[in-house]
């Protein structure tokens, strides 16, 4: 009989566990997994630039705002990656104009090669993927110090012949509509993961 104080603390104490446990809000449901994206733990600011549009306006902050950006860094004579990441680029925004997300994301091509990419030359190869996609460019400056901060890299192949090569990094690189960097895809390039993804992340 002398246990009989401690049954009875204990069961009160089960029952005020067990009250509490119910009238804890749920927890909220953790978000899948992207397919393709991967996002950084911190959004990141970028420092003011510019770069020369191939359209003859200036490419900076302020004109990519307003909505999400693909941004990939190449050149026009790339032999095989650059053509297949802009080839996803036109299948992304034709799955985002059939789901009705038209404008929610913009798509940048910048070119590491400055030297053969002149704004007609850049602003022709980009418009023969799509209309949507600007083309940029700028000296080695204005380009390293983006590319810097986006963790970019590009290494021009060292040689006499005009057909020299260009090393540079694979990934798109997504921009929020702030102008921060989230996040990038890397190869290889799925379209239909990367417009799943995006629709989450834009059309929210």
């Amino acid at each position: 009989m002398r246990q009989l104080p401690w049954i009875i603390v204990l069961v009160a104490a089960a029952t005020s566990l067990g009250l509490w446990l119910g009238l804890r809000p749920p927890a909220a449901p953790e978000q899948p997994a992207f397919a393709a994206f991967s996002a950084y733990p911190q959004a990141r600011s970028l420092s003011p630039f510019a770069l020369d549009g191939a359209d003859g306006t200036p490419v900076d902050a302020q004109r990519l705002s307003g909505k999400h950006q693909l941004v990939f860094f190449g050149f026009t004579h790339c032999p095989d990656v650059c053509p297949t990441a802009l080839a996803v680029m036109r299948e992304i925004d034709r799955g985002l104009s059939a789901a009705k997300l038209d404008g929610r994301v913009g798509f940048l091509f910048v070119s590491v090669d400055p030297e053969r990419d002149d704004l007609k030359t850049l602003g022709q190869y980009a418009g023969y993927f799509s209309p949507n996609i600007l083309a940029a460019t700028a000296d080695h400056d204005r380009l390293g110090a983006l590319t810097r901060e986006m963790g970019v890299l590009y290494v021009k192949e060292q040689t006499d012949s005009p057909d020299y090569n260009v090393d540079h990094s694979a990934a798109v690189f997504l921009l929020d509509a702030q102008g921060r960097l989230i996040g990038r895809f890397s190869p290889p390039l799925d379209p239909a993961k990367m417009l799943a993804d995006l629709q989450r992340i834009a059309g929210s």
